[in-house]
């Protein structure tokens, strides 16, 4: 990382990866963070988040490369981005809070809707 005045700069994920910036730990700075696909349709979302709080490093799989979209957003109400996916094979929303980094997950829509994230993911 080098920071010169009010620029910062960080390597930070690969060419390829979805930019899915929020502030997932609450400390109304938006982290760094990406989702990285697998080559193979049944891998895993690995969603690759950078604290701004502390710099820790946070890696979660969530989700399943080529049926399940990403729909971070601060489902709770408490100031932190929760990770979040919707699954088009079985209509199912799966939320992960990134306080407690527990999942729940409810049946949510029909095959081939298309959930709608507060935050740019490309």
């Amino acid at each position: 990382m080098s920071s010169t005045g009010l620029q910062e700069s960080v390597a930070w994920g690969l060419n390829g990866d979805l930019i899915i910036a929020g502030d997932y730990d609450g400390d109304f700075k938006t982290d760094y963070a990406v989702l990285r696909e697998g080559k193979l349709q049944t891998d895993p979302l690995t969603w690759l988040i950078r604290r701004s709080s502390d710099t820790t490093a946070v890696v979660v799989d969530l989700g399943i490369t080529g049926t399940s979209y990403n729909a971070q957003n601060d489902y709770d109400g408490d100031n932190r981005t929760d990770l979040a996916v919707w699954d088009n094979s079985t209509q199912t929303f799966t939320i992960i809070n990134a306080l407690t980094m527990t999942t729940s997950s409810f049946a949510w829509g029909v095959i081939n809707d298309y959930p709608i994230a507060s935050y740019q993911t490309r």
